[in-house]
């Protein structure tokens, strides 16, 4: 049961921590175009696909998922929306991380 809950909990991060990042790369592409183009034009929401390479724009995404769950990007400070953004991102990650850890411990055979 634990490991259904855990399950959930994980997946409901991941799903939150997601659309909030494509919020914020779409927001990123609206706002702030220059850093968009620096940061090698990651695909996020609807607003930036047109743009996006198909290949390139993947590897960037995760480049800039990494980098800026740990360091925020210096277009974000000062911006409301964007600040508001990387917090939920970084929360729903730390809930997607806890489920994930939660579903580990409990499939152990030890």
């Amino acid at each position: 049961m634990v490991l259904y809950v855990a399950l959930g909990i994980a997946a409901i991060g991941l799903v939150g921590m997601t659309l909030a990042f494509n919020r914020l790369i779409d927001l990123e592409f609206t706002q702030f175009p220059e850093e968009w183009v620096s940061d090698g034009k990651p695909e996020g929401g609807k607003a930036s696909r047109q743009e996006a390479s198909f290949l390139w724009s993947g590897f960037s995404g995760w480049s800039c998922f990494h980098h800026w769950m740990f360091k925020s990007p210096d277009w974000v400070v000062g911006n409301r929306e964007a600040e508001t953004l990387l917090f939920r991102m970084r929360l729903w990650g730390a809930v997607f991380t806890a489920g994930l850890l939660v579903l580990i411990g409990g499939a152990s055979p030890l």
